[in-house]
C-alpha cells in the first residue's frame, strides 16, 4: 500500500494525520506544502489529483481524500489492507 500525504508542518491537522497513520504504524511519503519553490511540484499533483489546494490531503493507492476526515481515512485504510 502507497500513502502519500501533503501536509504543512505548522497546520494541526496535517500533525492529526500524521499521528494517525504513526499510531497505526504505516509508513507513508510526507510532501510538505509550504510556500518554497520545490512545493510547486507537490500542489501540481494535488491539484491535478483534487481539484483543489488544500491541507491536508492523503492519497493512498492513488484514492485521494482532502482535509482530516478520519472516518474516510479509516475506511479506506481498512479497504486497502485487505
Amino acid at each position: 500500500m502507497e500513502i502519500k500525504i501533503f501536509i504543512r508542518p505548522t497546520d494541526p491537522w496535517s500533525q492529526k494525520l500524521k499521528e494517525l497513520l504513526k499510531k497505526k504504524k504505516l509508513s507513508f511519503l510526507e510532501f510538505d506544502l509550504s510556500e518554497s519553490s520545490e512545493s510547486v511540484v507537490f500542489r501540481d499533483e494535488v491539484l491535478q489529483n483534487t481539484g483543489q489546494i488544500a491541507v491536508p490531503v492523503i492519497s493512498i493507492d492513488n484514492e485521494w481524500i482532502v482535509g482530516f476526515q478520519e472516518k474516510k481515512i479509516e475506511e479506506l485504510l481498512n479497504k486497502k489492507s485487505k
